[in-house]
């Protein structure tokens, strides 16, 4: 099940949100660890024995680690995120990893093997694997407490608004609101607000610009020009966004109806002025993840210059390899590690050079941005290489069969036009009296409600990007 489908926005949400109402607190968890096993169960992919698993095994070693005798508990952490790790490595990465070593072992067999067990990777495993080693690790570290209750620990753990795709919520964020919560009138105003906004920005922009990116990229390279990939690879950065922000906006605002209170996971990243500020405002969740469980125990930039690079490129490296089992998304995180390394050295994110060169920095990083963009939507790292190329003009130009007027039409250039003023945080926020902003928030809510629900009417099934990873 995907939240921009009719059955989830007009069946399933709603009929969940009035069944917990109705409930008595104290069976509101069980409300919503049943919705949360029947949305993941009906989803593609979806991979219900190894989700069970996953919630019996880090809850009984979140309750051993806190009980056993200090020597044993680093022992049984260890023993824990490894087992988390070994089977993020089993569904997700085990081909990758067999490919690799074909060269020089015989796996045929064991290909075969492990194809005729798992056919997809299970939905959502790259989430509730790190979010589960999170919870390992704040209990050994003392963060928080291991709760007693599995009902508890299972209605955090599968969560359906953050299940799938993030954000990657920490138990400490949420620990409060699991044993108690009120819902308020602003409550469900803002949860409404968000999700609508988050709606809006998957059907409205994302979907529709995802075509203009789709129908390019994959067109053979004899009919590709850099005007048309230069337009494609723009309209993959609008799609990814939009897209991507829009699930986190939607999952929020679910989780924020519900009394939960998640972090934010988006903030504006593309009027960024450094690398360095984009992984502070993209995908924040994961970003905090890796700052917290891997660059700061390897040293963080507490040891020097040195190792502080081969700590970003270590980060950097195992941030590209968790979006995906290939080589292009390694180059990428590569590519984004070497920026900021670059920054460091040169010391780009750390100087002030006014009005005039923070508009210039912003127009690098969003230039710089695009161009690992590439890497991420290619099929591979051959497809990858020609892009860029051809984006270049190092790649003789091919002849299109559909110019860009095919492409571009009104509706495109328009939405073009709406993604950038959004994206790059073009519209002005004069000051309004409280109560005709919340007139202002009612009007869009209803508004984009309208539009964006005919869009899904009318669209059907469109898959977000995250859920591939």
């Amino acid at each position: 099940m995907v939240f921009s489908t009719p059955a989830f926005l007009f069946l399933f949400f709603p009929s969940a949100l009035v069944i917990y109402w109705l409930c008595a607190p104290a069976w509101r968890n069980v409300v919503i660890l049943c919705a949360s096993l029947i949305f993941y169960a009906t989803g593609p992919g979806a991979y219900v024995p190894l989700l069970l698993a996953y919630i019996v095994w880090n809850w009984l070693v979140g309750l051993t680690i806190v009980r056993v005798a200090p020597r044993w508990s680093k022992s049984i952490l260890f023993i824990g995120v490894s087992a988390d790790v070994g089977a993020l490595v089993y569904y997700k990465y085990f081909h990758f990893l067999l490919d690799i070593f074909s060269p020089i072992v015989a796996v045929s067999d064991i290909q075969e093997t492990h194809s005729a067990t798992l056919q997809a990777i299970p939905l959502g495993i790259s989430f509730f694997s790190f979010q589960a080693m999170s919870y390992l690790i704040d209990a050994y570290r003392g963060t928080i407490v291991p709760t007693p209750s599995i009902i508890e620990f299972t209605t955090y753990k599968s969560f359906f608004p953050q299940l799938i795709a993030g954000p990657i919520v920490r138990y400490v964020e949420v620990k409060d609101d699991l044993h108690s919560r009120t819902i308020t009138v602003d409550d469900l105003f803002e949860g409404i607000y968000r999700l609508t906004t988050g709606l809006a920005m998957k059907t409205l922009i994302a979907d529709p610009l995802a075509s203009v990116a789709t129908g390019i990229l994959e067109t053979s390279a004899t009919q590709l020009t850099t005007a048309l990939v230069w337009t494609a690879m723009l309209a993959y950065t609008f799609q990814i966004l939009f897209d991507f922000a829009g699930y986190s906006a939607m999952a929020i605002g679910m989780a924020r109806m519900l009394g939960f209170h998640f972090p934010e996971n988006f903030n504006r990243p593309y009027t960024a002025i450094t690398i360095t500020d984009f992984w502070r405002r993209w995908h924040m969740t994961l970003t905090r993840w890796f700052r917290d469980y891997l660059y700061i125990p390897l040293g963080g930039n507490r040891h020097g210059g040195v190792q502080t690079m081969r700590n970003l490129v270590i980060v950097f490296f195992l941030c590209g390899l968790w979006h995906g089992a290939a080589t292009q998304f390694i180059v990428w995180g590569l590519y984004h590690g070497a920026l900021l390394v670059i920054e460091r050295v040169t010391k780009w994110d750390r100087r002030d050079y006014g009005p005039l060169g923070r508009g210039l920095q912003r127009g690098v990083t969003l230039f710089l941005v695009v161009i690992g963009w590439v890497f991420f939507r290619a099929e591979n790292l051959t497809h990858a290489t020609t892009l860029l190329q051809l984006m270049f003009g190092l790649h003789q130009q091919g002849v299109p069969i559909k110019g860009m007027a095919f492409y571009l039409t009104a509706d495109k250039v328009f939405l073009f036009a709406v993604a950038t003023v959004v994206a790059l945080d073009l519209i002005p926020r004069p000051s309004l009296n409280p109560r005709l902003l919340t007139g202002l928030r009612g009007v869009t809510v209803i508004t984009l409600l309208v539009i964006s629900a005919s869009a899904v009417s009318a669209s059907g099934f469109s898959p977000f990007i995250y859920f591939q990873f």
